[in-house]
Parts: C-alpha cells; structure tokens; sequence
C-alpha cells in the first residue's frame, strides 16, 4: 500500500475517532452477568444508541482495511467495504426526519437491530432468534430521498442498489469476484497477497471513495444531534482529505 496515502488515511481516521467518541449517548453500557452469557448491553435502546453503534462499527472496519490493503488482500477489503457501505446507509436511514417521531420502518429497523441472536445461548440447537429486517430498497430509498436537491431520487437509488449488489459478491464468493485476483506472468492464483501488483493501485482509489463516505456519515450524526462544533470540525477534515488525496468528490 502507498506509504503516503497510508499517512493520510491514518491521520483521517484519528480525527474521525474523535468526532465519534465526542458523540457518545450519556448513558454506558452496563454488564450483564448470567452465567452462560456474560455481556455489555445499553439500558435504553435507542436510535442515537444505534446510530453511535454504527458508528463505531464504522471505525472498526476503517482501521482493519488499512492493515488488510497492507498486507496485499482487496478481496477482504470488498467483504469490509460492502458492510461499512450498510453502515452508511442505516445512518442516513435512521436520521430521516431526526428528531420527529420514528417511522414504522425505523422502528422496524430499531427492534431487529437491538434482538438477542440467540433463543437460548447455552443451547445453540434452540436456534437464532428471526430478525424481521427492513428491506435495503427502503433503507436506499430513505438516502436517495437525502440527496434530491442535487440528484434524481431514483437513479441514485437504482446506483446504490447496484454497488451493494456488486460488492455483495465478495461476500458471497461469487465468480467473477473470485477471478479478479487471477493473472500475474504467468498467470496464478496469488494466495499470499497483491503487494506490489496493478491491483493494488486500483483498490487504493476504492479506499478513498471508502473512507470519505466515513466522514460524511458521521458528519450526518453530527448534524442531526446539532452539533455545531463536531461538524464544522468534520468540514475542516473533509476539505484536508480532498486536498491532500487530490480526489474532487464533486466531480466522481
């Protein structure tokens, strides 16, 4: 990975830690102590609750597509992509019409976010509990809605769709996912990593789009909350990052 992006995305992602630690709810999370299922869970499960939660996932999986780009493996990074794009989406998904009344399809969203996995956890053969979720249409549909001042509502839903589409395929293993990673002189499956090959080059771009789309999610937090100070911060980072990856956001 080029060692002057890494450095820009390193230090992204340090300022994104700190507009999301600064967006924390006041209430922490307190520890259940049952036998069989020791965990941390909120009291109150709210939607800025999952929002800050999304938020956080976010962070988790900026900081492993660093490590995993460096160490040569884009198809990892795809698998991560796909599920930082649905973070994304479930943020702008939650905040439509923040701090009205949720919606139907929010509190939809909210209860099979915040539902156990489990029936019984120290009986797995009991089975996961069903997760009644939103379909993705609505939650694109709730985004492309965010964006009509400035695109047509339905293409941008039709495009978003599209890409969790194509980078569901890294998910799934599909083919011709699978075969991106094949070539080389001669050509062969490079089990160790892409360091050093084109395609590395190509999926630093993806990186860009990938962590600018970060920055915009939780400046969409800090937004809704009202949070003058978080988001003229973000503002600030935004304009750094297009300056120094020398991408124009407005243009792609």
């Amino acid at each position: 990975m080029n060692t002057h992006l890494r450095r820009i995305l390193e230090k992204y992602i340090g300022d994104l830690e700190s507009a999301v630690i600064s967006l924390d709810v006041e209430d922490s999370p307190i520890f259940i102590d049952e036998i069989e299922h020791q965990r941390f869970r909120y009291e109150n499960e709210t939607l800025e609750v999952a929002c800050f939660l999304k938020a956080v996932r976010v962070m988790y999986g900026l900081n492993a597509l660093i490590s995993i780009m460096e160490a040569g493996f884009p198809f990892e990074a795809g698998v991560i992509i796909r599920s930082l794009d649905e973070a994304y989406n479930d943020i702008h998904f939650l905040l439509e019409n923040y701090p009205n009344d949720l919606s139907s399809h929010q509190k939809k969203y909210l209860a099979a976010f915040f539902q156990e996995e489990f029936v019984d956890p120290a009986d797995t053969t009991k089975g996961n509990n069903p997760r009644n979720r939103i379909n993705n249409k609505k939650i694109h549909a709730a985004v492309a809605r965010e964006v009509k001042e400035y695109s047509n509502p339905s293409d941008h839903q039709k495009m978003t769709q599209t890409i969790s589409n194509a980078f569901s395929g890294y998910v799934h293993s599909a083919y011709p996912h699978i075969m991106e990673f094949y070539g080389g002189n001669p050509p062969s499956y490079n089990f160790k990593g892409l360091c050093g090959t084109p395609v590395i080059e190509v999926w630093e771009l993806q990186l860009i789009q990938t962590f600018y789309h970060a920055g915009l999610a939780i400046a969409a937090i800090a937004g809704a909350y009202e949070n003058v100070k978080v988001v003229n911060d973000l503002y600030s980072l935004r304009r750094w990052y297009e300056k120094n990856t020398g991408y124009n956001f407005e243009e792609n």
